[in-house]
Parts: C-alpha cells; structure tokens; sequence
C-alpha cells in the first residue's frame, strides 16, 4: 500500500520513500512502486505527475508518469541509472 501524499497536500514537492517493489513493463522500462508518493497517478481527466527519483547516491530516473495499481501507485521509470 501506498501512502499517496498528493491527496492530502497537493503542493508536497519531494519525500524520502522506501522501494516496496520493481517491475518491467511490457516495454521494458523499469516500474517501481513506493511506500509513499508526492506523484499524482492521474484520473479523472487530470493527467499524472511526471519528475524524478533519486536515490541517496546520486542516481536518477525520470518518472514520465505514475498509475495506480491496487492499493500502490507504480511510477514508470526511464533511464539507466543504477
């Protein structure tokens, strides 16, 4: 389950999160659920957030978009880093 923090504070920018799961997607990239998420996954006529993830080290990805997926949002990952 994740902790959709958007939908409490639509103006949260960034939080610290831990990898609850990783996938690849049909087309190869990388999607990585969190236990918690400023992304909007979209709905209702509003599109998803896009950014970046960052891990401690200094790596990475650009998330071009979120989706809900049962109880977790997934964010769809580009890039190699890592």
């Amino acid at each position: 389950m994740t902790d959709v923090i958007c939908y409490r504070d639509a103006y949260a920018r960034s939080v610290e999160a831990a990898v609850s799961a990783v996938e690849t997607g049909d087309d190869g990239r990388m999607l990585v659920t969190l236990d918690r998420t400023v992304f909007y996954p979209g709905g209702g006529g509003q599109p998803a957030d896009s950014g970046t993830i960052a891990r401690e080290d200094g790596a990475t990805w650009a998330v071009p978009g979120a989706r809900k997926s049962g109880a977790g949002i997934v964010h769809l990952l580009e890039g190699t880093d890592g």
